[in-house]
């Protein structure tokens, strides 16, 4: 019995020996990735996803409202121009848009900003690459971006989430011949 809980320790020490470093080094990068410049940007990104949550009409157009400030006081903040190309994109996909076609721009153009600021960060590279999916159609992009996205982070729900509607997507194309196949 002695040996028993011998081995259980060393398969433990052996485990956390293993993943140590890679925690230490995912920490490293997380901790190196651009934060936004101004705290009230911040605060406001995290109102807009209260706002944003429920995917009502309102809280959309609330939730945009207040990313978009937080753009404005920090145009470097990848997190806010990501929360806004998907607020763009949930009206295009929900039918809330008033002009779908501008919608669907400032979804694309938010989205690209966001990965030419920070294109390590999975959940933006996959919803980047569920945003081009939607509305771009570069099948073999938004794949690789998808695959990345798991890669960076196999154990996020969003990021296979993400990558299955990418595929999924990228599959009815193919199959159709046509770029803008509509989701059903």
């Amino acid at each position: 019995m002695k040996d028993i809980f011998a081995l259980q320790d060393e398969v433990t020490l052996a485990v956390v020996s293993a993943i140590q470093p890679r925690i230490f080094q995912a920490e490293i990068a997380l901790a190196s990735r651009r934060r936004p410049e101004d705290l009230t940007a911040y605060d406001l990104c995290l109102r807009a996803m209260q706002q944003i949550g429920p995917s009502t009409r309102e809280g959309l157009a609330e939730g945009l409202r207040l990313v978009q400030r937080a753009l404005e006081l920090d145009p470097g903040f990848a997190g806010a121009a990501a929360l806004a190309g998907a607020c763009h994109l949930e009206n295009v996909v929900r039918n809330y848009a008033i002009d779908p076609q501008f919608e669907r721009k400032e979804a694309v153009r938010l989205m690209r900003l966001a990965l030419n600021l920070d294109d390590g960060d999975p959940n933006k590279l996959a919803r980047a690459a569920l945003t081009s999916a939607l509305l771009v159609g570069d099948c073999e992009t938004e794949i690789e971006m998808a695959d990345r996205a798991v890669k960076l982070n196999p154990n996020s729900y969003h990021t296979w989430l993400c990558r299955g509607w990418v595929h999924k997507i990228a599959g009815r194309r193919k199959r159709s011949g046509a770029l803008n196949v509509p989701c059903e």
